[in-house]
């Protein structure tokens, strides 16, 4: 098979009318050009070989992962190479291409390696050189012109494309690049902490209450319920502890706070030990609390509300 490109400037054929027919093209074609038809040049622009060989295709670009099955890369190309020339894809139309080493071999720094050791870090820019003179890529026919490259490679290369060699190259990020990934790495690292910063002070005081001994237990208590009211606008600033639960606390939440801050500081600053009816309401508090306070507000204002990272820092700082 041998496709030709050809041309002519004759002005006989230029006194012939033009196209406008309803009929098939051909059909006008034959009856009004000759038989023979004069031109000015032509070329060969293709020509089966009896043995196909060499580079016929290659693919500069960025790889962006592996194939489902890891038995090949996803690149997202820059330019490709085919036939004797350079073309690129449109990225609007297809912004990736597959291809398959034949070996499972990739090349790095001129050594042969497997291509299951590779390993593809996000954020990572790695550059890849791919060839191929696979036999079924020589059978494709040629790249005329009749279409946009991205059209016709898309529908005359095969969906995953047999490559015989894989070149990578790790691509250095500039200092300030790097600097810069680092400083919104961190900030967005301390602003999950800064979110979370409350729930986590909670949960804290949680697991101190169920594993702390019967003194210290009422100490984190004390913490763990001061914190729920700090995070709800319920700050305690120049009151002592019991002036706030007796003056703030208790006359919003009938939460019984008072009491649970006299057995407190009895525990504190009193040798004498618990009666069992403190100790019954020792053991029962922290329930009614959680449930007087937590219910009057909606589940999604108490969110709001230990989101907010500032009284949480003003809490642990100063209170």
């Amino acid at each position: 098979t041998m496709v030709l490109s050809a041309y002519s400037f004759n002005y006989q054929l230029q006194k012939i009318r033009e196209y406008r027919s309803k009929k098939p093209f051909m059909s006008w074609f034959m009856k009004n050009f000759p038989a023979e038809i004069p031109v000015d040049e032509a070329i060969i622009v293709f020509k089966d070989e009896a043995q196909p060989e060499g580079t016929i295709f290659a693919v500069d670009g960025r790889v962006e992962g592996f194939l489902p099955d890891s038995s090949g890369l996803v690149v997202a190309p820059d330019k490709i190479f085919y036939r004797d020339r350079d073309y690129q894809l449109d990225a609007k139309y297809m912004k990736s291409i597959r291809i398959k080493p034949e070996n499972a071999q990739i090349f790095i720094d001129g050594e042969a390696t497997p291509l299951n050791s590779l390993s593809i870090i996000p954020g990572d820019t790695l550059r890849i050189h791919a060839e191929s003179g696979h036999p079924s890529l020589h059978a494709i026919k040629p790249f005329l012109a009749t279409e946009s490259f991205t059209a016709w490679f898309k529908n005359s290369f095969p969906s995953v494309i047999p490559v015989n060699k894989i070149t990578l190259e790790m691509q250095d990020m500039p200092l300030p690049q790097r600097i810069l990934r680092w400083l919104l790495t961190g900030l967005a690292i301390t602003a999950v902490i800064a979110l979370l910063l409350a729930s986590l002070v909670y949960l804290y005081y949680q697991i101190r209450v169920r594993q702390a001994s019967e003194k210290m237990r009422l100490y984190w208590l004390y913490r763990l319920s001061l914190l729920t009211l700090n995070q709800l606008g319920f700050q305690r600033i120049i009151k002592t502890p019991l002036e706030y639960a007796q003056t703030t606390v208790d006359p919003q939440f009938d939460t019984q706070f008072a009491h649970f801050m006299n057995i407190y500081l009895k525990t504190k600053y009193s040798p004498q030990a618990l009666t069992a009816e403190e100790n019954q309401f020792i053991v029962q508090f922290k329930a009614q609390f959680k449930e007087r306070v937590f219910g009057k507000y909606k589940w999604w204002e108490i969110l709001r509300n230990f989101v907010n990272p500032i009284p949480t820092l003003r809490f642990l700082f100063y209170v």
